[in-house]
């Protein structure tokens, strides 16, 4: 395995902020569709709970522009530092929240700002979408640009299902020349491979392109509609890790 390059223990002070050596806050510049969250930098939002987790909370309250909740979204590369890796495992150790409405992600961007998506790639390492469709199902793959045409490629793994928001679970990725291997709690649960993608049409980006993690607690779109009985849903982390080269 590489050698550890980048971490968060989440071992900061009860209140503080994402480390900002670490982690840029992500504000919304746009919705995707059928998303309902603000994402903004403000703590409760976003902070160290000082029992050894970082804190992602989506919060129904009323925002300025009239949306209705407001989240969070971390991005290493949103730093002000190059924050960007290539190959190896990648894995954080993770509460999700299970209410409905809610979508927890951890995932992989790469170079997005430079190329647009989906040129840039997109690796997901565990997305817990809450809808009637997918609720207690762990889903994991990549997107990448289509070779002809435009439009994206998307190739998954096979959802697995549990009860995941019962306790911590570990989510992550190895990720090799020409394939990328899904883990749950250190179990592999499918690989997508170079040849999975271009037989459906797609170009596969990432023995070419960098990626930067990303935590996101996002409100609506995938996961539906949210239920109107809670007003707070949170996602634990009691650990995110790279072992890697560095992009």
């Amino acid at each position: 395995m590489p050698p550890l390059v980048w971490a968060d223990e989440c071992a900061g002070a009860a209140g503080s902020p994402p480390d900002p050596y670490l982690w840029g806050v992500r504000l919304t510049d746009e919705w995707p569709s059928g998303e309902l969250q603000v994402y903004t930098d403000d703590p409760g939002n976003a902070h160290y709970d000082g029992r050894g987790h970082l804190v992602l909370t989506a919060i129904r309250e009323r925002y300025a522009d009239g949306q209705r909740y407001t989240s969070a979204r971390l991005s290493a590369r949103h730093a002000g530092r190059p924050w960007t890796f290539h190959f190896g495992r990648i894995a954080a150790r993770i509460k999700v929240p299970t209410g409905a409405g809610v979508w927890p992600a951890w995932w992989l961007l790469g170079p997005d700002h430079e190329l647009g998506w989906p040129a840039c790639g997109e690796i997901d390492i565990m997305e817990t979408p809450s809808s009637a469709a997918t609720a207690g199902e762990v889903h994991q793959g990549t997107h990448s640009p289509r070779a002809a045409g435009g439009g994206e490629v998307s190739v998954g793994v096979t959802p697995i299902r549990g009860d995941w928001g019962a306790g911590f679970h570990d989510y992550g990725i190895d990720w090799a020349p020409g394939r990328i291997t899904f883990l749950v709690d250190n179990r592999r649960t499918g690989t997508v491979a170079r040849a999975d993608v271009e037989d459906r049409g797609g170009i596969w980006p990432f023995d070419d392109l960098p990626q930067s993690p990303i935590l996101n607690l996002a409100v609506g779109g995938w996961a539906g509609t949210p239920d109107p009985s809670w007003s707070r849903q949170s996602m634990l982390v009691d650990w995110a890790r790279i072992y890697a080269r560095p992009g």
